[in-house]
């Protein structure tokens, strides 16, 4: 009897433990962004590393995006979620007015010429009204022990 008692109670942990739910829980870092500011009030703008920028993290549910976890970069401009498996996000990054989403373009850094570039998000090889959005991003990882990286450009 006792062994059939302690062999239920193990099947369960076990069962319990292995149930494949909706999000899984992970130590390791699952998405990490790095955030680069766009200088642009310089002669020669620049990119820097931008400490202090909040990144939100969103998910879909029912054709709405709800607020999942919102971190702020360290000094490195860097920002690490953990735990967050199987899902695909939408992300968004702002620091005093400094966005990754200008008139629902994505900023995607600083081209030669020095002004501000947009990400082309239908890869149709022009960047016009078929590339807004209303989220900088998305991101989904489908691995455990694996971390998945993104860079991010703000700018006002």
């Amino acid at each position: 009897m006792k062994k059939l008692l302690l062999f239920s109670f193990l099947f369960s942990i076990i069962f319990v433990s292995c149930s494949d739910d909706e999000e899984t829980e992970s130590p390791f870092p699952t998405f990490k962004f790095t955030v680069y500011e766009c200088n642009m009030t310089s002669e020669k703008p620049t990119l820097e590393l931008s400490q202090g920028v909040n990144i939100s993290l969103f998910n879909e549910v029912d054709d709405n995006k709800n607020l999942v976890e919102k971190i702020t970069t360290d000094a490195n401009g860097e920002a690490v979620f953990y735990g967050h498996i199987n899902i695909w996000y939408y992300f968004l990054a702002e620091k005093n007015g400094a966005k990754n989403i200008i008139d629902r373009y994505v900023v995607n850094g600083i081209s030669s010429t020095g002004e501000l570039k947009f990400k082309d998000i239908n890869a149709d090889g022009y960047v016009d009204e078929n590339d807004r959005t209303d989220y900088g991003g998305s991101i989904t990882n489908k691995e455990l022990n694996i971390t998945k990286e993104k860079t991010i450009y703000i700018a006002k």
